[in-house]
């Protein structure tokens, strides 16, 4: 196996091992507020998980949904119906490091605090937070644990 392939492999190995390393408590969920202004309420959470080296990310964005009445209005009162999860990819520059502390400043239109409305693609609709945060979980480990290990070639026996 020449160099430029050792490389590529070592580096894969280290995602497949850091993926499925991972447990629902190394995860940072942080309150998502709507454009990231406080004053629009906490209506979520978001989790950046991050690849060796920053090279790549996922961030998972949990969603409350509160029931409707007959009008179609929601009714926060009445409590969480479902916690909606979203997953958004990111790679190569596009990764982001961190989003801003949610404050009271309105963010400008190019701001990177508002990159945190960007959801990315529907994934389920829960029932509980927990079950939320855990197929977040499983849903990383799956394509960085369980599809990258499949570019994994065997490990050469040392002479």
């Amino acid at each position: 196996m020449d160099q430029d392939k050792r490389v590529e492999q070592k580096r894969i190995r280290r995602g497949v091992e850091r993926a499925y390393a991972l447990w629902l408590e190394d995860l940072e969920w942080k309150p998502y507020y709507p454009n990231n202004m406080l004053q629009c309420g906490q209506e979520g959470w978001y989790c950046v998980i991050q690849g060796p080296n920053g090279e790549y990310a996922r961030k998972y964005t949990i969603v409350f949904q509160y029931p409707e009445n007959e009008d179609c209005a929601a009714c926060p009162n009445q409590g969480i119906d479902r916690y909606i999860l979203y997953e958004r990819c990111y790679s190569g520059s596009n990764v982001p490091i961190a989003y801003p502390e949610p404050s009271r400043e309105s963010a400008g239109p190019s701001s990177p605090a508002l990159g945190v409305n960007d959801f990315g693609r529907f994934v389920y609709a829960h029932k509980t937070l927990e079950q939320a945060k855990k197929r977040a979980l499983s849903a990383y480990q799956a394509v960085y644990g369980y599809a990258m290990s499949h570019l994994l070639e065997p490990e050469e026996d040392a002479p």
